[in-house]
């Protein structure tokens, strides 16, 4: 009968060929948690209090505050892509790490919070960036016809060749382009393409990144597109007069 007991309440993952046992299920867990962050937040408030020597007031206002913060630790710990809350629930030494922790974070509480806000923003801001730069990726640049005059080309301090490779990877179907892909789509030979994207990415016209296989890839940048659309509003122009 106790055997069946410890078998229920003590369940366990397998992750290949090895097993891990749980200390609680999944419920039982989240309420230690929850009591645990409670009583650090209550006990890093008070702490924060007699440190600041402040008066009634701010002693419920230090364990308000120490309890936010307690609260805040699982996010936090998730921004950082730390498994403390997963590695607690397999080993009861990192329930009083966690414990620890959320004690600091009350104890300090504004400037925790401080902080995470900050961080917040900082990772809101980065998204916000990385969304713009997907919209403007996913729209076709204007691009300058063939014929155009080369002295236009020149005057953004492109030649003939570099003007090629940008038009190939701005109209192809791949948003990374690779060098034999380049090199088949330009007709060009290998030297003279490495020598025009060395210059393109010093000029910071396109950028390369590598893959997950490991393998390097060309891409437009901001600047590239923004260089093949003067280029296009100046032939443009140049034909009208």
């Amino acid at each position: 009968m106790n055997s069946n007991q410890i078998t229920e309440t003590t369940p366990t993952v397998i992750n290949g060929s090895s097993v891990e046992t749980l200390l609680m299920t999944d419920s039982i867990y989240a309420i230690v948690i929850i009591i645990i962050m409670l009583i650090a937040g209550i006990v890093g408030g008070i702490a924060a209090y007699y440190l600041n020597d402040a008066d009634d007031k701010s002693k419920r206002r230090s364990m308000t505050l120490g309890i936010v913060a307690a609260m805040i630790v699982p996010v936090f710990l998730n921004m950082i892509s730390s498994h403390l809350l997963l590695d607690a629930q397999k080993e009861v030494d990192k329930l009083f790490v966690f414990l620890g922790f959320c004690v600091l974070a009350a104890v300090f509480s504004r400037n925790f919070l401080e902080n995470i806000y900050n961080k917040v923003l900082q990772q809101v801001g980065s998204m916000g960036k990385q969304i713009s730069n997907m919209e403007q990726a996913a729209n076709e640049p204007d691009l300058p016809d063939e014929d155009i005059d080369m002295k236009l080309v020149e005057a953004k301090g492109l030649n003939e060749n570099e003007l090629t490779i940008l038009r190939i990877i701005s109209e192809g179907r791949y948003t990374y382009r690779s060098l034999s892909g380049l090199k088949k789509d330009t007709g060009l030979d290998r030297k003279t393409i490495d020598n025009c994207l060395n210059t393109l990415i010093s000029k910071t016209m396109i950028n390369s990144r590598v893959n997950n296989k490991n393998q390097l890839r060309y891409y437009l940048s901001s600047e590239g597109r923004k260089v093949l659309g003067e280029l296009s509003t100046e032939q443009n122009e140049s034909i009208q007069n």
